[in-house]
């Protein structure tokens, strides 16, 4: 090819180059042809948790296995409160009771309903309220649970003593005139003395010996 006819083809030669490659450089510029971006979802709405009460249980309970604290049973009880009725303390199998979503706690097992203290668990039992029990039951063997009784048989108050034996043991006046605990204070002195025969029989049914 001679010079003159390369120079005259040049420009036709790069003027196609450029058009092919500004024609690739578009294809792949196209917002058409990325791929889409996946649809967004819409979050789920959370229904609340519900129980449904077997037999047994206590609000305190189910606050315990479900909420993780039995002291909450009171704002278990609110929300349920259309459901449960004016006493907390009376619910029924079968109801459904609505759970709050928050601090919740799976239920592990039988073991933690026998572990679990019920709301209204009476308080154990001391020795001074044992001790109590015994010359309350005394009492009730001798004189009928009567403290202040004086039938004129020699005897007097809850725990009938002898006017002598009242006095050698520190009481003052007259024994069924005498509170209970201070009957209570001296029968203490008499039994430490003279032992549970003091009473022979009634001593028996009160359990002392």
């Amino acid at each position: 090819m001679s010079r003159k006819l390369a120079a005259a083809l040049l420009p036709a030669i790069t003027a196609t180059a450029l058009a092919v490659s500004t024609g690739q450089a578009s294809a792949r510029s196209d917002p058409s042809d990325a791929p889409a971006a996946p649809p967004t979802q819409a979050p789920e709405k959370s229904s609340p948790s519900t129980y449904t009460v077997r037999a047994g249980d206590t609000l305190s309970l189910i606050a315990e296995r479900h909420l993780g604290d039995s002291r909450r049973w009171p704002h278990l009880y609110e929300i349920n409160k259309d459901t449960i009725g004016p006493n907390p303390d009376v619910i029924q199998p079968g109801q459904r009771l609505t759970l709050p979503t928050s601090h919740r706690k799976p239920y592990t097992g039988e073991a933690e309903r026998k572990t679990t203290t019920p709301r209204h668990a009476k308080p154990k039992a001391t020795a001074t309220d044992a001790r109590n029990g015994m010359w309350d039951r005394l009492a009730q063997c001798e004189s009928s649970g009567n403290w202040s009784i004086n039938t004129g048989n020699g005897y007097h108050g809850g725990l009938q003593f002898a006017l002598s034996t009242w006095r050698e043991h520190g009481g003052k006046g007259m024994p069924n005139e005498a509170s209970r605990e201070e009957q209570i204070r001296i029968a203490e002195k008499v039994l430490a003395d003279q032992g549970p025969g003091a009473w022979p029989i009634c001593s028996y049914e009160a359990g002392m010996r």
